[in-house]
């Protein structure tokens, strides 16, 4: 693994650690986005063993930091993410000696709503090579649903969480890379209130960012997951975009919690990786 830093149009400074494949390359990149509801996360969270499936399967794996809220808004989170699409499109052969420029986009939970914006804002301005395909676990397309905005009945049943306490770990100057441990009680703060969107932006930036059915459909091929016991994100979301997207393929998981996959007791997480690959080997 090797780590590479790249700029923001904030000036300000963000990584991605590079994991090559493993035999045969199929020449492309799949670029990962974390979630943590865009408050909270860290690239390194995603579990080494579906990293090496991706590995092993003969694709590249760039993992990648954007910008989080509420030290930074929806617009420069998102123009953070497509400059580091650009970053990658500009440097795969020189700096990281990568035999194409072929990518793949996939997130989830949030880094699946960056996801979806990064391939819509390429999609809108014709400035970047689009994604191959995009790989979305338990995302969504919009923070107009109205269970974003309105408290959650999960997180109520948790202890009631002050503002004071949520805000303890929220900086004045941006912040990247931030462990969900450490911002849980800001996520919870936001879920427990229905003040998450509020923390991302104003309600202008909320409309401007929110995809339409419309622009679903110009998408590019999406393999998408998510689970009938999800607490955070709708069910229905994933299944929804399934069938707008062209081309795209929805594999359900049931009765599980909303990151079902960081659950590696179980086998609904490697099973969900296994379709992904086989959707992968008849799309691309």
């Amino acid at each position: 693994m090797n780590t590479y830093t790249f700029h923001s149009d904030c000036n300000f400074n963000l990584q991605a650690d590079l994991y090559l494949a493993k035999g045969p390359s199929r020449g492309k990149t799949v670029l990962y986005y974390h979630g943590g509801g865009l408050l909270a996360g860290t690239r390194k969270d995603f579990p080494s063993k579906y990293r090496e499936m991706f590995l092993n399967a003969g694709y590249n794996f760039l993992a990648m930091d954007y910008l989080l809220a509420p030290e930074s808004n929806l617009e420069h989170i998102i123009s953070s993410g497509l400059w580091g699409i650009s970053w990658f499109l500009s440097n795969w052969n020189s700096a990281l000696s990568l035999d194409s420029n072929e990518y793949i986009l996939f997130g989830r939970s949030a880094g699946a709503y960056l996801t979806l914006q990064l391939a819509a804002q390429i999609k809108k301005t014709g400035a970047l090579n689009m994604p191959k395909a995009l790989l979305l676990f338990y995302g969504y397309p919009s923070f107009l649903e109205p269970e974003f905005s309105l408290p959650n009945t999960h997180y109520a049943s948790f202890p009631s969480i002050s503002r004071e306490a949520a805000f303890q770990t929220v900086n004045e100057n941006p912040v990247s890379d931030m462990p969900n441990r450490e911002r849980l009680l800001l996520y919870l703060y936001a879920r427990q209130t229905g003040t998450w969107t509020e923390l991302l932006g104003s309600q202008k930036e909320l409309n401007a960012y929110s995809l339409s059915e419309a622009q679903l459909s110009l998408l590019p091929p999406s393999f998408l997951t998510a689970s009938s016991g999800d607490m955070d994100v709708p069910f229905g979301i994933s299944k929804k975009m399934g069938k707008l997207i062209p081309g795209s393929y929805f594999y359900p998981v049931y009765y599980m919690e909303h990151d079902f996959d960081s659950n590696l007791t179980r086998p609904e997480g490697q099973k969900a990786y296994e379709e992904c690959f086989r959707w992968l080997e008849l799309s691309l």
